[in-house]
């Protein structure tokens, strides 16, 4: 993910596709200072590079040592120091050049909320989850109460407070040595203890198998599993669902705290570079069910 960095202060800002930077409140790069216009300037990411662009603000904009003309755009390298209305404001620098990647800010604080991959998981203090990933057809949808919905860049999101969504067009780069796995490809092997106490995943994409370990949420999905299996031979759309107050008694776990678990079980396979993650869990109203058919998941007893 590409930064911005504030020498002095070291504050660190994650770049939208598109970043603005200025006084006003909907700027992403804030400056509240006497020499900085309300939009000062603009940082886009265009053409494999950033780039840099005065919008005719009083005080000017310089990357370098080059005084930017208005409305004239100029590539930004790493490293090199850009001031927005003069020295006393601060110098910034491009930390590492690369494409936008999605996140999530909270409009309140400005707090910065980062994707795992294509997902982002904003949860609020009352408990409420609110999830934004890539559904199957690459488009970004935002899913609460297992409800999904379309949602574009720039779109204004509820979890206790209001959060905007930044969210890149092209697909997120992954940093996994093998590159982006599928979901649809995967078996996932789930372990469970003789107690059934503990459980633990493995995935198998194709011979590429990661272990995930040891997690409270396997247990969750591994119940779920049991059901999609054990409903192996009803049709597809019938396989598996279970209603939420069912599964809060099977696992034990709270109602409202299910899918909080859900979403951890998404999320650590987004942080293994699976592009499809939000798949592993299907939902409609009130039902949730493992995402993957049967013969895609294997049940062992350790």
């Amino acid at each position: 993910m590409s930064t911005l960095v504030e020498r002095t202060s070291g504050r660190i800002v994650p770049l939208a596709a598109r970043t603005l930077v200025g006084r006003d409140p909907v700027c992403l790069i804030r400056l509240d200072h006497p020499r900085v216009s309300r939009e000062h300037a603009l940082l886009r990411w265009d053409q494999g590079a950033w780039w840099v662009r005065d919008l005719a603000s009083r005080n000017g904009t310089r990357a370098g040592a080059d005084r930017l003309a208005p409305q004239a755009d100029r590539r930004l390298l790493p490293g090199e120091a850009l001031h927005f209305g003069g020295d006393e404001v601060g110098a910034w620098a491009l930390e590492a050049e690369g494409p936008p990647q999605p996140f999530a800010r909270r409009i309140a604080d400005g707090h910065i909320e980062r994707a795992v991959g294509d997902y982002i998981e904003l949860r609020g203090e009352s408990g409420a989850v609110l999830v934004v990933y890539r559904d199957a057809r690459r488009r970004w949808v935002c899913e609460e109460d297992g409800l999904p919905r379309p949602v574009q860049d720039g779109a204004l999101v509820e979890v206790d407070g209001l959060w905007r969504l930044e969210l890149p067009d092209a697909s997120s780069s992954t940093v996994g040595g093998v590159g982006p796995r599928l979901l649809a490809r995967c078996t996932l092997r789930l372990r469970v203890s003789r107690d059934g106490e503990h459980v633990s995943l493995e995935l198998d994409n194709d011979g590429d198998r990661v272990d995930l370990g040891e997690r409270q949420h396997w247990y969750v999905l591994w119940v779920m599993a049991r059901a999609r299996v054990a409903d192996a031979a009803a049709a597809e759309h019938d396989q598996g669902w279970l209603d939420m107050d069912r599964l809060a008694r099977l696992t034990g776990i709270e109602r409202r705290s299910l899918d909080t678990y859900l979403s951890r079980a998404r999320r650590d396979l987004a942080a293994v570079d699976v592009l499809d993650a939000a798949q592993l869990v299907a939902a409609r109203p009130n039902q949730r069910r493992v995402g993957l058919p049967p013969a895609q998941l294997v049940i062992e007893q350790a």
